[in-house]
């Protein structure tokens, strides 16, 4: 469960780190995640750049969906107890992704294709620690709520790469965030309005991920 601190927390920032919320259970989830990617038979998706991807992004769709032990997390109620708290009017399982990226990403939002006006969740397991310098998520708290001026602002100023240091001086990496460092095992949630990025990562950064919209 979710205590109410945490609730707000989310409601007021945009994300929430929930550490070694499956700490135990990490070693079998990253053997099956390695396990379908090994697959040649799955259906993937090989991007090479795009719009906030700086390099190499491997994709399997819906991947939870597609081994046993990575299922089992739809219905873990580690899982449900955080969907129920932050969509308590009800809410649909979104089966997001499996990806591997040898690439940054640059600041974006993951709401482009769904209702911006109500909320949607998105949930991570990185399966490799990633830290500031190799990686790791970073996040504009705030961010996430449009109707703000302040999030108007950092949008038009952040979410083109090409042009944030003509806007605000400073290249992406260098934008006032919040990092999330994680360690294997680590849940992230995130409103997927907020505006976020990946930077330094120069390894293999492998991330399961899933989420939920609301009914």
């Amino acid at each position: 469960m979710l205590t109410d601190q945490q609730v707000n927390y989310f409601d007021t920032f945009g994300y929430l780190a929930l550490p070694g919320r499956f700490a135990d259970e990490i070693d079998a989830i990253t053997r099956a995640f390695d396990h379908v990617f090994a697959d040649p038979d799955q259906v993937r998706m090989d991007t090479e750049g795009g719009t906030y991807v700086t390099g190499q992004r491997d994709v399997i769709p819906g991947m939870i969906e597609r081994h046993p032990v990575l299922l089992a997390l739809k219905s873990d109620r580690r899982i449900l107890d955080v969907a129920d708290a932050l969509l308590p009017d009800g809410h649909t399982f979104l089966p997001g992704d499996g990806s591997r990226f040898r690439s940054e990403t640059t600041w974006h939002v993951d709401a482009t294709a769904i209702d911006m006006s109500r909320r949607n969740i998105k949930m991570a397991l990185y399966l490799d620690p990633l830290d500031r310098n190799g990686g790791a998520l970073r996040v504009l708290p705030g961010t996430h709520r449009l109707d703000d001026q302040f999030t108007q602002q950092v949008r038009k100023a952040v979410m083109n790469e090409a042009t944030i240091a003509d806007t605000i001086g400073v290249p992406g990496a260098d934008v006032p965030c919040w990092t999330l460092e994680t360690e294997p095992g680590d849940l992230l949630v995130w409103d997927r309005r907020i505006v976020h990025a990946s930077y330094n990562n120069t390894t293999d950064r492998r991330v399961l991920a899933f989420g939920f919209k609301a009914a």
